[in-house]
Formats: C-alpha cells, sequence, structure tokens
C-alpha cells in the first residue's frame, strides 16, 4: 500500500515479495533483474509493475500484475 515509488533492483529475496494496492502516480513500481526464492504476487497496483526489459528469477510462481516479470 505504498503511495511513493518502489523499486526492487538487481536484488536477492529470501521469500516472497507480495505487491499490493500500490498507488505511485505516473510511475509503475519496478521489479527488475532480481531473484527471488519464493512466490512474486502482485494485485491492484496503479499502474502496474514493470521490469524495466529485465527479467527476474523466481522460485516460485508468478501470478497477477507481476506473472510478465519473468
Amino acid at each position: 500500500g505504498a503511495t511513493g515509488s518502489v523499486a526492487v533492483v538487481s536484488s536477492t529475496v529470501r521469500g516472497p515479495v507480495v505487491l499490493t494496492n500500490n498507488t505511485t502516480g505516473d510511475v509503475e513500481p519496478i521489479v527488475a533483474a532480481s531473484t527471488v526464492d519464493g512466490p512474486l504476487s502482485c494485485t491492484g497496483n496503479a499502474p502496474a509493475p514493470i521490469n524495466l526489459g529485465a527479467p527476474n528469477t523466481v522460485r516460485g510462481p508468478a501470478v497477477g500484475q507481476c506473472s510478465g516479470l519473468v
């Protein structure tokens, strides 16, 4: 539920990542070039998250708005 910018870039996350109901104005939440050791789930974000053309490695399902970020 952030109201500012959200970015996970070139990171390793040891567990799930959930982005829900972030309203960042005209700036998309970014999940790019990262490794997620669990599921990646995104719902209700406006605008939807992007990966800047740098796919992520997800060791779980990538669902919702994040399904295209891998």
